[in-house]
């Protein structure tokens, strides 16, 4: 669509907006627009759109094994109703669990084959920021606890922060429905703050699994493991500070400290025991997965 530029007073350049979009978003004379300047582009939202409700409608009868996780995908585009039918007992705990697991939905009508749930709390674009670096902090204190607790050897501990991975995933969740809702506020950042989100949700997945890899051995732990969950947690916390003042100086302390930890971890591989070799498989793939927050981020860097 094209637009020519008009000029008004001799010193105003207008362009006319498209109708079905005025009608669309309900524009009034006099109103004002969210104006946006991006690189070579003019974005201008109306800041109404998304607070349309959308509604979808889903079958997940012969699909117990992914009811789930298809119930957190709807609700991460944005859908603000979702009428359910199912078939089977299996999928109602499933749908039971996940209504608890997303921020701001509920069941308002439940029928023995179909039920329907519905966003509740209204969601604000300018809630992102804040669910954005509430993640982080989660993230970071569980890996703070987990650190803690190998040292100490101390497997209630470890049990206590097996709960915590409900929080990173309810926050997570929500952040990506965001996105999907409105955007990033630099709208050419909206697909890399989404694989930011995915990543961060990851990592609590893979905290999880490293919990549960401790809590089956003895935590007579070697010195040498115990240092590398501390490298993996002080490298999530450099990644932190790198996300929100990403300086040349904060990309290379997390380049550099991802290579000695990947170094070590490949070093011992080949001299463990099988059990440390689940842990420091484990612990790959958090280096990794850190890493790549880093990576998503570097042509963002703010002194290059």
């Amino acid at each position: 669509m094209k637009r020519n530029v008009m000029l008004m007073g001799g010193k105003t350049y207008v362009i006319s907006l498209p109708a079905p979009w005025i009608k669309k978003h309900g524009i009034k004379k006099g109103e004002e627009l969210d104006v946006q300047e991006e690189g070579g582009r003019v974005v201008i939202e109306s800041g109404k759109g998304a607070k349309m409700p959308r509604q979808r409608r889903i079958d997940v009868s012969n699909l117990p094994p992914l009811v789930y996780r298809t119930m957190i995908r709807v609700y991460e585009e944005g859908f603000d109703e979702i009428e359910i039918k199912f078939d089977d007992p299996v999928s109602i705990s499933k749908l039971e669990s996940v209504s608890d697991a997303l921020i701001g939905l509920e069941i308002v009508k439940q029928e023995r084959n179909s039920w329907i749930l519905k966003v509740i709390s209204e969601t604000s674009k300018e809630d992102f920021e804040s669910v954005f670096r509430r993640l982080f902090y989660l993230i970071e204190a569980l890996g703070d606890e987990t650190l803690d607790a190998a040292k100490n050897g101390n497997k209630t501990a470890l049990q206590k922060l097996l709960g915590k991975e409900h929080n990173i995933n309810k926050f997570a969740y929500y952040a990506l429905r965001l996105l999907n809702k409105y955007g990033y506020k630099e709208g050419y950042r909206t697909q890399m703050f989404y694989y930011i989100l995915e990543q961060l949700e990851r990592i609590g997945d893979v905290y999880i699994e490293l919990i549960n890899l401790l809590l089956k051995s003895d935590l007579r732990l070697k010195k040498e493991i115990v240092d590398l969950v501390g490298k993996i947690v002080a490298l999530f916390q450099k990644c932190h500070i790198a996300t929100f003042e990403l300086t040349k100086g904060h990309a290379v302390d997390c380049s550099l400290l991802h290579e000695t930890i990947k170094k070590r971890i490949n070093d011992s591989l080949d001299t463990k025991s099988a059990e440390e070799v689940r842990i420091l498989l484990c612990l790959r793939e958090l280096r990794y997965e850190i890493i790549s927050i880093l990576g998503a981020q570097l042509a963002h860097i703010k002194d290059m």
